[in-house]
């Protein structure tokens, strides 16, 4: 039905990472990505507090994860064909 990944930080970026969250087809537009997203944003909060989180978002996806209290940190790029946006959750975000 879903996966999530958290990356250690120093891995991909400094800080702490949420990596690709999919849900299946059936499942979309339930609040289950936000869900996913809420669960990784709590587990970087109690594994490193008072962190940033970063991510590779999908470019269209960026209100979503600004609603999550993510900010844009870059230009777009292409990652698997796809416009991204690279996004920081700012340290000590209490959401």
């Amino acid at each position: 039905m879903y996966k999530r990944q958290v990356v250690d930080p120093g891995l991909k970026y400094d800080e702490p990472s949420i990596g690709r969250v999919v849900t299946a087809l059936e499942v979309r537009r339930t609040g289950l990505g936000r869900e996913l997203m809420q669960l990784g944003l709590q587990g970087c909060r109690l594994h490193w507090p008072g962190r940033g989180v970063r991510i590779s978002a999908q470019a269209r996806l960026q209100r979503f994860y600004e609603a999550l209290g993510f900010e844009a940190a870059g230009q777009t790029y292409l990652e698997d064909d796809l416009p991204h946006l690279e996004m920081l959750w700012p340290p000590g975000r209490a959401r």
